[in-house]
């Protein structure tokens, strides 16, 4: 098959990346969220590695809303 030929393979690769240069200013690599908690009242929350059932540890402190 045509798409086995490294020559082939090689030209296209070339082809590919001269367009991506020209198109692309930034391909990402990467996709990850990260959660910070911004309420003093929030308790439970860890971001530690290999913590398990984070969701279900996650609560308030107290029902009345902080003021500072």
């Amino acid at each position: 098959a045509k798409s086995e030929n490294p020559t082939y393979r090689k030209a296209a690769f070339v082809k590919y990346q001269e367009d991506m240069n020209k198109k692309a200013y930034v391909v990402p690599t990467n996709f990850s969220l990260s959660y910070t908690p911004v309420n003093k009242r929030v308790v439970g929350m860890t971001l530690d590695y290999g913590a398990m059932n984070t969701w279900s540890e996650i609560g308030v402190s107290s029902d009345k809303l902080a003021t500072k």
